[in-house]
């Protein structure tokens, strides 16, 4: 995951609102952020939770 590819991802959800750009930004991300948050609370719930509360937001 690139720089890049984010910036291009973000710049067509919010230009374009555009559902594939947010599936691909979804795919792109996930696992990366469940690791993350998996890091900071050590509960796979609760990190998926925060996870999908993330990409809610967006």
């Amino acid at each position: 995951m690139s720089d890049t590819e984010v910036r291009i991802l973000l710049e067509k959800m919010q230009e374009l609102d555009s559902e594939e750009a947010f599936s691909q930004f979804y795919n792109l991300c996930y696992d990366r952020f469940f690791r993350i948050s998996f890091y900071y609370v050590k509960d796979s719930t609760w990190a998926q939770d925060i996870v999908l509360d993330t990409f809610l937001k967006l």
